[in-house]
């Protein structure tokens, strides 16, 4: 191309560093003049590629062996170290693809069906097979030595020929065990509970002897509302049944422990379902989502507990809200002398007199278990009659908590949580248990006890707790009726005649 190299000199030299001009642009030329080179070099070996395939299909139309020369292969000295170790594992992890067909595969292959079109469609496979391969050796006819045409499946050779099956087991009964079993699962039951072989797992609730008169029911549910379980997911009888055993686990933590850990949570889950199960005269199992319904009322019936509490607390420890310096000193003082000794259980707490008589004590009771005729004081007399001590543990506890939240001098909310307030419910239980045993020949903590019950049961309009009355007839009028059945004329047997003036 010299019209071009011209130019290029000719660029050159009016881009020469005499001109104050920069030598970009020939470079620019130069990398232009590389890239046609390289072009014409492609183009030449593309020519020869198709040069050499057009020679190796006219051998191979004209029945002619293709040279060698025609198909280079890579010497494997010239590969990289890596590539050739590479080459060589993968060589020897994967065996090498049999050639197919074999010439013995027609003989080691079973026969498998019978058909006409097929044994057509093989004849003239190989009558073609054989015109177009004259130099290869003629094979047998597939069929040769058996009428049976042949199935053959994947691209490696028949294996040979298979040993003989072994005999079949026997079992006990003499019978013969398959060598294949058949598992058919679409008719399959869901449940395994209606299974003869199967062992019946053990109910949540302990049964009793007395549980065969009770009616068993499964818990369905009758909607679903998408988030937190909840009891009115359930039908009817499921409802009550979870609404019971609620009342009677919040019984449980009034009247055994009001911060229990994990076993006794447990326990008083399942005395408290068993319980109600008897109560309703059903028989349910307890599943862990309505285990979970019943256990979450821990923490919201000490919650409850202290929204009651609270706003007694302020009113009657005449605790003031206010931003006053003076107010807020009064506050925390106040509040540092009611813990103090336990100051705020004295009715009198100037002179700490009346223990366990402040009148705070009742107010909690009334509105916590005796707010009306169902709650849980008048609807359970058994457990809160006398009311126990473990109830007023977790009344001091609660009043307590309270105090606590004005230590600053102004009211924080702080938690009633069971990490902050189970050691001193448990040592208000400890303090009640002293002094009951101090006092125990003049029965103080229960006279408390049983005023703070009857006090709360009439504050809830319930009845009062008395003996029922029986009617009795008194000796006299026995006497009597013996008398005037001696005396009377008529007998028994007379009067089954229907001999009775009053008929």
């Amino acid at each position: 191309m010299p019209g071009l190299a011209d130019d290029l000199d000719s660029s050159d030299d009016e881009e020469s560093p005499v001109c104050g001009r920069t030598r970009r642009p020939s470079s620019k030329a130069r990398q232009l003049m590389e890239e046609i080179g390289a072009a014409e070099e492609r183009k030449k070996t593309k020519a020869q590629k198709a040069d050499k395939a057009a020679r190796k299909r006219d051998r191979i139309a004209t029945g002619q062996e293709p040279d060698e020369e025609l198909e280079p292969r890579q010497d494997s000295s010239s590969r990289p170290t890596t590539i050739k170790k590479s080459l060589a594992q993968r060589d020897s992890r994967v065996p090498p693809l049999p050639k197919f067909p074999s010439s013995d595969w027609r003989q080691t292959s079973p026969a498998r069906v019978d058909s006409t079109s097929y044994h057509r469609r093989e004849e003239h496979r190989d009558a073609r097979d054989s015109h177009s391969r004259p130099s290869h050796h003629h094979a047998q006819p597939r069929h040769a030595h058996s009428r049976s045409p042949v199935h053959f499946r994947g691209r490696s050779p028949a294996s040979p020929a298979r040993s003989p099956s072994p005999p079949l087991m026997q079992n006990i009964n003499g019978g013969h065990v398959p060598r294949h079993v058949g598992l058919d699962l679409r008719n399959r039951r869901r449940s395994l509970s209606s299974d003869h072989g199967a062992t019946p797992a053990a109910p949540v609730c302990p049964r009793s002897p007395g549980d065969e008169d009770m009616r068993p029911v499964q818990a369905q549910k009758s909607s679903s509302s998408g988030g937190r379980p909840k009891a009115k997911d359930y039908d009817d009888v499921t409802q009550e049944l979870i609404a019971l055993a609620i009342k009677i686990y919040r019984c449980l933590l009034s009247t055994k422990h009001a911060f229990p850990d994990h076993m006794m949570e447990l326990e008083f889950l399942r005395t408290a379902w068993k319980r109600a199960c008897e109560q309703l005269n059903v028989a349910m199992d307890l599943t862990p989502t309505i285990s979970k319904l019943i256990t979450n009322r821990g923490s919201h019936f000490r919650g409850e507990l202290k929204t009651k509490v609270k706003p007694l607390v302020e009113l009657m420890y005449n605790f003031k809200s206010g931003q006053n310096k003076k107010t807020i000193g009064g506050n925390r003082q106040r509040g540092e002398d009611l813990k103090s000794n336990l100051t705020f259980t004295f009715k009198d707490i100037t002179e700490r007199k009346g223990i366990y008589r402040h009148p705070i004590f009742q107010k909690a009771v009334n509105a916590m278990w005796f707010a009306n005729r169902r709650d849980e004081g008048p609807s359970f007399p058994e457990d809160f009659s006398p009311f126990p001590k473990e109830g007023l543990a977790i009344v001091l506890t609660a009043i307590e908590n309270s105090i606590d939240e004005w230590a600053t001098g102004i009211r924080t909310d702080l938690p009633f949580t069971t990490t902050d307030y189970r050691s001193v419910y448990e040592s208000h239980i400890q303090a009640l248990q002293k002094f009951e045993d101090q006092t125990q020949p003049h029965k103080i903590l229960d006279n408390i006890l049983v005023r703070l019950h009857n006090i709360g049961r009439f504050h809830s309009g319930a009845q009062p707790i008395v003996a029922g009355s029986t009617s009795v007839l008194r000796k006299a009028d026995l006497d009597a009726a013996i008398k005037e059945y001696v005396d009377d004329d008529l007998t028994e047997s007379e009067g089954e005649q229907g001999d009775d003036e009053n008929c």
